[in-house]
């Protein structure tokens, strides 16, 4: 599907954007089509992640999904898979296979929100999971805060 003009513009800011955020992390699929957008993220303990969000079709005005590339799977503190739907840790149902983290309410989005903003929320889920690991309480704990 091709983007309008609108759309277009405003996906090159989001692309001019991340690249400033995280030179030489981003990664585009399909551009001018069923794009999606990969940003490769090391936490604090140094572990690298790979996130993706999936530009819906009429960006910006609905919220994309945000999903975990890499690793593929991730486990909770107990070495079980962590849930694919769980309130405690912030996931929504799978998406393309994927885990899928919430980041927004979808009452809560709104076209002004930025694909940066998306991915600095999966940055955070990020370290609230790595802090469940270490410490025992679920990511919900940390992100609340």
């Amino acid at each position: 599907m091709p983007w309008t003009e609108v759309q277009q513009a405003r996906l090159d800011m989001d692309r001019e954007c991340l690249e400033d955020a995280f030179p030489g992390r981003v990664l585009w699929h399909d551009p001018m089509g069923n794009t999606k957008v990969d940003v490769t993220m090391r936490s604090n303990s140094g572990k690298n992640y790979t996130l993706r969000v999936y530009i819906p079709a009429n960006w910006p005005n609905t919220c994309p999904p945000l999903v975990i590339v890499s690793p593929r799977v991730l486990k909770n503190k107990d070495n079980e898979e962590v849930p694919g739907l769980s309130h405690e840790f912030h996931t929504l149902e799978p998406h393309d296979g994927y885990l899928r983290v919430c980041h927004f309410n979808d009452n809560d989005w709104n076209p002004v929100k930025s694909l940066y903003l998306v991915f600095l929320r999966g940055y955070y889920w990020i370290e609230a999971y790595e802090a469940h690991l270490a410490e025992g309480k679920t990511p919900d704990h940390y992100l609340r805060s």
